[in-house]
Parts: structure tokens; sequence; C-alpha cells
């Protein structure tokens, strides 16, 4: 029954097995997963936990959310690898913590450092859930950590539906003076601002950019000896683009642009948001199709704030004491070794371009019920 749950369509489920409850067959059939519990055909969950176990990486993640937890009921919801649970274990050892993630990969990847040991004494259990779904009852959890999540449920989700319907889950399932801390990317505030994107197209090759390639490796060594410059205007043709095919995106989500040159410099001018789309995304060489499914820069920090105001939260802030506190920056990492030599963001003024700042790469959001 089970290999037939996996394999059929809802209509021949309800055909097939006409006594198992609807409501089973979607938990099988959930729309966000593909046949083998993931969220697209082709991620390589391989670099994406290599990504998030980095030491130094999963540190800097890990100071930017701890001074914000409550203790007692911890949830990490989209653990992925279970990496941060095993820091929490070591820093908060009388917390319950909990890993809920979506995909068979990563839920498997967190059982293999259960059964290694790695929590410690801690009490560290994992499931396999949608968040879209209500998991835990009301007003039962103390601290929920959505690390690097909240734009996989806009994306893969019903965009605005699903994020705000996930945050009033969210605010029920608190418990009064516990928190929600949501560390994410964040778009820039002026979003649709035209801007002036400057695209260095030296550090690479600018042949046949839209170049078919036949499978995943070959699609990555040539997206690693394009240019920037070549490298965007692929990104310009595919992002979103299964999006749009599947009927998940409308055409206003096409990436529109311009190419002017000026005192011989060449730029790309395009919206803001776009723009930021690009440099956040350019480097994912080895999941490109799967980052070019996701959106970024959808709400700007402002909006944010808004819409955890909007179920209900009161935001934690202190800008005279960060530490702990809904917050916005600009990674020095992405900066030093994504942004420099290879973008720039410029507006046009009566004098000429303007550079612009770096748009922030990341917030931290505490909210308290």
């Amino acid at each position: 029954v089970l290999e037939g749950l996996l394999s059929k369509s809802n209509k021949q489920l309800w055909n097939d097995f006409p006594s198992i409850p609807k409501t089973i067959i979607a938990l099988w059939s959930d729309p966000l997963l593909t046949d083998t519990g993931s969220l697209t055909v082709d991620r390589n969950y391989h670099t994406y936990a290599h990504d998030m176990a980095v030491d130094t990486l999963l540190d800097m993640k890990y100071q930017d959310i701890k001074d914000a937890i409550v203790e007692g009921k911890i949830v990490d919801e989209g653990c992925a690898d279970g990496a941060l649970l095993v820091k929490l274990a070591h820093d908060f050892p009388d917390s319950d913590l909990i890993g809920i993630e979506l995909t068979t990969e990563f839920t498997a990847r967190c059982m293999e450092r259960l059964r290694a040991g790695l929590f410690g004494g801690a009490f560290v259990h994992f499931y396999q859930r949608n968040l879209l779904d209500r998991i835990f009852s009301d007003n039962t959890i103390d601290t929920t950590i959505c690390n690097s999540t909240t734009h996989e449920l806009w994306s893969y989700g019903n965009r605005r539906e699903s994020l705000v319907g996930y945050l009033e889950k969210k605010y029920a399932q608190t418990r009064p003076h516990g928190r929600i801390i949501i560390r994410d990317v964040v778009g820039p505030e002026d979003k649709e601002q035209e801007v002036y994107l400057w695209t260095n197209d030296t550090n690479g090759s600018n042949d046949e950019p839209l170049k078919f390639c036949e499978d995943k490796q070959e699609l990555h060594d040539h997206l690693a000896q394009l240019s920037t410059y070549g490298r965007f205007i692929r990104f310009a043709e595919e992002y979103l683009k299964d999006m749009r095919d599947n009927g998940k995106r409308d055409n206003n989500t096409k990436i529109i642009y311009r190419e002017e040159s000026i005192d011989g410099k060449k730029y790309i001018v395009t919206k803001l948001k776009d723009a930021v789309e690009f440099m956040t995304k350019k480097d994912y060489i080895d999941n490109w199709n799967s980052e070019l499914n996701e959106e970024f820069a959808y709400w700007s920090f402002s909006e944010w704030k808004q819409s955890l105001k909007d179920v209900g939260f009161s935001l934690v802030e202190n800008p005279n004491h960060e530490a702990g506190t809904t917050r916005l920056y600009v990674s020095d990492w992405i900066v030093k070794n994504r942004f420099e030599g290879s973008v720039a963001l410029y507006k046009e003024t009566p004098t000429g371009l303007d550079q612009l700042p770096w748009p922030p790469t990341h917030m931290v959001l505490v909210g308290q019920k």
C-alpha cells in the first residue's frame, strides 16, 4: 500500500485505495515534495550539508541567535542535518530539543547524528513534518528557531499566503513570553527602484552563457568558467523559469533589464530587487537550478517586522545592545568572497552614477509572545 501511495497521483490513490483516508493520502502526496521527499529533483544535499556544517559558518549562524533563545522546549524548524542542534545540546542540555525537517535525506542525516551520540545527554528528537501544517499544540513551545527556512516556505509554498499562515501557527504554538527567532536572507527596502548593476565581464568567459547542458556536472563546469556578466545573462533567462513553466509563477516574475555603457563601462539596468536576487545567488553553481526556484528578496526588513507584529508578536529590539535582538546586517564574509571585484550597485544622479552601499544580506528577527 505504501509503495502505491508513493507512486500514484491523488486521483489514482482514491480509486485504487478507497479505504485509505484522504488525509493519509495527502501526507504521502505533499505538494512541496518530490517523489523522493525532496524540495527539488536535483538538489545536491551533500553541498547544503557541507556548507551548513563548516564550523566557522555554523558558529556565525549560531552566535546570531544564541542570546535570544528562551530555554525549555526549543524547536529548530527546518533543521536540515541537525548541525545547529548539536550546538544547542551543548549550551541548553536541560531543554527539550526538537528538530523538524521536511526532506527524507536530511531527516536520515539527523538520525545518524543521534545514533552517533553527538547530542550528549540532551533530550533530542527529530520528526519529518511539513512546516506549513500545524505541528504543535497551542502554548507549548518556548523557542521556535527558523534558520534559513522562511524563504523556502515562501518559494515552494504559496508565497505570502503560506508564510503568513506559518507565522500565525508559530504564534499559536508559542507559550506566553516565548519567542520565535528567524534568521534568513532579506530584501532591500526600495525594491522597485532602478539601479545600475556592474558585473565583471573579465573574470571568466562570455561565450555561450545560455549553452544547453546535458547534466548537473556539465552545468556546474559551464557556470564555473563563465564571467559574472555571463552568469547574469543565464540567470536572467532561468530565474523562476521552472516555476513559471509549472504555473506557480506568472510572467511578471521575469527579469527585465537593459544594458547601458557609460564612460566605457557596461552596466545592467534593472530593479534593485532583481539585482539583489542575482548577487545573492550567482555563486550557487552546485545547486543552480534549485536555487533559481527560490526567492530571497520578497520582503524588506520593515515588511518582515510588520508581518510579525500583524500576527501578534512583539519585536525584541535594542539598537544599543544588538546581541539577542532584532537586527539587520551585511555579511562581511559575503562582501569579501562574493561581491567585491564581481559586482557593484549604482544609482543615476544629475551628475552621473553614485555607488550604492552593499544591500543587507541577512536579518535576525526576534518576536516575543
